[in-house]
């Protein structure tokens, strides 16, 4: 004799599958956050000249901006750490920290996804313990549906 029971099972685990799935595609359909930079910086290792950029963060894997240049082809991925410190706002920012006129990306902002961190490069550690003094600036940027 099978038990009743079985046919709910048998439909439940698929009805909760497909529910998971939906909620990490909404998770995942975050903003993008596109700002234009007047200057020269580095994100990780890669420079970026002036111009216009796309950040999108957690696209490729958790944890992970993806940095494309609008028009010019850069492209660079880096490791964040999502900022669990209140205080922030919701606008979408991108954060630069300067030694003199060299910039390094430190954070971005976007109202669907927080703010992440990144962590220095070795060149920024290098330039932080030749020069010290350093100054933070933030870009207003915009957001942008992901497609």
């Amino acid at each position: 004799m099978r038990p009743t029971n079985s046919i709910s099972i048998k439909t439940a685990i698929p009805a909760a599958l497909i529910a998971l799935i939906a909620c990490i595609s909404i998770a995942a359909a975050g903003q993008d956050v596109v700002v234009k930079v007047p200057f020269d910086f580095q994100a990780g290792d890669t420079h970026f000249a002036p111009g216009s950029y796309t950040l999108s963060m957690d696209e490729v894997v958790s944890g992970a901006v993806v940095i494309r240049s609008v028009g010019q082809g850069g492209r660079a991925i880096l490791l964040a750490r999502k900022s669990t410190s209140p205080g922030y706002g919701t606008n979408p920012t991108v954060v630069f920290r300067s030694y003199g006129d060299t910039r390094f990306l430190i954070a971005v902002q976007s109202e669907g996804s927080g703010r992440w961190e990144l962590s220095p490069s070795e060149r920024e550690v290098e330039i932080a313990s030749l020069n010290g003094d350093s100054t933070v600036a933030s870009l207003k940027a915009t957001s942008s549906p992901k497609p």
